[in-house]
C-alpha cells in the first residue's frame, strides 16, 4: 500500500506487476481490485493527465 484516497487503499501497480510473493499478492487484492489507469482515474475522480502526474512523483 502506497497511500489512500477518501478511505480507499492505493497500490503501487508497478510494484505489484514485480511482485513474487503470490500468497502476498492474493491477500492485497482480496480487499479490492485491480484497475487499468483509465478506470483508475474514473474511479478516483481524477483526468487520466492528473493520474499520470501521481504515477510520475512515485510514492
Amino acid at each position: 500500500m502506497v497511500g489512500d484516497h477518501k478511505g480507499h487503499p492505493l497500490y503501487c501497480g508497478l510494484t505489484l506487476e514485480n511482485f513474487t510473493d503470490r500468497r502476498k499478492t492474493e491477500r492485497a487484492s482480496t480487499g479490492g481490485q485491480f484497475h487499468m489507469r483509465d478506470s483508475a482515474a474514473r474511479i478516483l475522480g481524477l483526468r487520466t493527465s492528473d493520474f499520470d502526474h501521481l504515477i510520475r512523483a512515485g510514492p
